[in-house]
């Protein structure tokens, strides 16, 4: 009796391990060498409605929620002794600074709005443009121990804060400008930005857009001016953050 029941326990064992022998197993393995695709968010402007009957809702232009800033930029130049002052850079919710630009892209990075010496920099434009090149390139530091302006540039990976901040606003003398922000991107080697002056300004878009974390769905052509915002990335070390912008035409 004995006997027969070890025997079964023996075939209850050796069943229940050919069991497990042939449930199947998951070998797929999440393939982390592709980059995370291009999320792509719609124009948060609205579009003409296709039934006539339907009044269009009434565009809400940056320009008029801008908050305006009452000092000139020449008192600006006045209160730092620094004629290099060119312009004012706002971002609703983020950024408001004063931009200089230099004879080269390197003295704004260890030096402040009074001219002197600062290890934080400044916000500054590329000495290569102007206002009216077709591409404007600013330049700032990021820093993880700093409070700095072009820190917070970061905030445009939050694809909720990407969607609800859509604008960005240069101030000139006597000149605003508004512009939409199309895309941000994480880059290593792809300077591509760094062509102020393309032969083809479709082409150099569509290479700035090109394997970008967030792009906004607008519209370009090769009339399309550009700001192009640029800070480091800590995530990666040597890598950069650009933000593309297009400038909206006031007509």
């Amino acid at each position: 009796m004995k006997n027969k029941k070890r025997l079964l326990i023996y075939i209850f064992i050796i069943l229940l391990c050919i069991g497990f022998i042939f449930i199947p197993k998951n070998n797929t393995k999440q393939d982390t060498s592709k980059p995370a695709e291009t999320i792509v968010i719609d124009d948060p402007r609205p579009s003409i409605p296709d039934d006539p009957s339907v009044p269009e809702k009434e565009e809400v232009k940056p320009w008029d929620i801008y908050y305006k800033n009452e000092t000139s930029l020449e008192s600006v130049r006045k209160k730092y002794d620094n004629n290099e002052i060119i312009a004012e850079l706002y971002i609703p919710d983020l950024i408001d600074v004063y931009l200089a630009r230099a004879t080269d892209n390197e003295y704004y990075l260890n030096h402040n709005l009074y001219r002197k010496k600062d290890i934080k920099g400044s916000e500054y434009m590329d000495y290569r443009v102007g206002l009216d090149s077709k591409q404007i390139n600013l330049y700032g530091h990021n820093s993880s121990t700093f409070n700095i302006p072009f820190r917070k540039l970061e905030k445009f990976l939050d694809q909720e804060f990407f969607e609800s901040h859509p604008y960005v606003i240069m101030t000139f003398d006597g000149e605003e400008r508004a512009y939409e922000i199309l895309s941000i991107k994480e880059i290593s080697t792809d300077y591509e930005h760094m062509k102020v002056n393309p032969t083809s300004m479709v082409e150099h878009i569509d290479k700035m857009i090109d394997g970008a974390i967030f792009v906004r769905n607008l519209k370009y052509d090769e009339n399309t001016r550009l700001l192009v915002m640029q800070t480091c990335s800590y995530a990666h070390k040597d890598n950069y953050y650009i933000i593309t912008a297009i400038e909206i035409d006031k007509k």
